[in-house]
C-alpha cells in the first residue's frame, strides 16, 4: 500500500470514530407559545385623495399690488368651475402668494385678500362654501428664489405672484 492509501484511510477511520463517539443531547419538545392578548383594533387609514386639476392664476390675472380679478383671471376660473360643478364630492383649496416686493406684513394680507377674492367668485358661481378652503402664504414658499426683492418685473417675481388651486376628490 502506498501511504497516500494509509492517509485518506485513517483520516476517514478517524472521521468515523469521532462521530460515532459524539453525545448528542436529548431533544426535548418545544413548549406551546404563550397566548397573545389581541391586538387594539387600528381605524381605518383613509387614502389621499385624488387631484382632478390644479391651475394658477399669475400676477397678470390679477390688477398690480390689489386683489381685484382681472377678466383673463375670471375666464381662468370659469373654464374650471364646471369639473367642480361635475364633482359635487370634490373640494377646492385655493393658495395664495406674493413676492418680495413690500413688507411682510403687507404680502402676507395681499395673499389672502387675493386668496378671499377666489373663493367668493367661486362661490358666486354656485360651489357651495363648505367645499372650499382659502390661505395666504404671503412671501413664504415662493415658487422661485428672487435674487432682486425690488425687481417687480422679474421672472422670478412675477412666478411668485399667484394664486393656486387645487381641486380634489376622495
Amino acid at each position: 500500500m502506498k501511504t497516500k492509501d494509509i492517509g485518506v484511510r485513517s483520516l476517514t477511520l478517524f472521521a468515523m470514530l469521532a462521530a460515532a463517539a459524539c453525545v448528542c443531547p436529548e431533544k426535548k419538545p418545544m413548549p406551546a407559545p404563550e397566548p397573545v392578548a389581541a391586538a387594539e383594533p387600528v381605524g381605518v387609514v383613509e387614502a389621499p385623495p385624488a387631484v382632478l386639476t390644479s391651475f394658477f392664476l399669475g400676477e397678470e390675472h390679477f390688477d398690480f399690488d390689489k386683489a381685484t380679478l382681472k377678466q383673463s383671471g375670471i375666464t381662468l376660473l370659469r373654464d374650471n368651475v364646471q369639473l367642480m360643478k361635475d364633482n359635487p364630492n370634490s373640494r377646492v383649496h385655493i393658495e395664495g402668494y406674493t413676492s418680495k416686493i413690500g413688507t411682510v406684513k403687507y404680502n402676507q394680507g395681499l395673499s389672502e385678500r387675493r386668496a378671499n377674492t377666489v373663493q367668493e367668485f367661486l362661490i358666486g358661481e354656485g360651489i357651495s362654501a363648505d367645499r372650499i378652503t382659502a390661505v395666504g402664504y404671503g412671501e413664504k414658499w415662493p415658487a422661485r428664489p428672487e435674487p432682486n426683492p425690488r425687481d417687480k418685473y422679474s421672472p422670478a417675481a412675477k412666478a411668485n405672484m399667484r394664486v393656486l388651486i387645487i381641486v380634489t376628490v376622495k
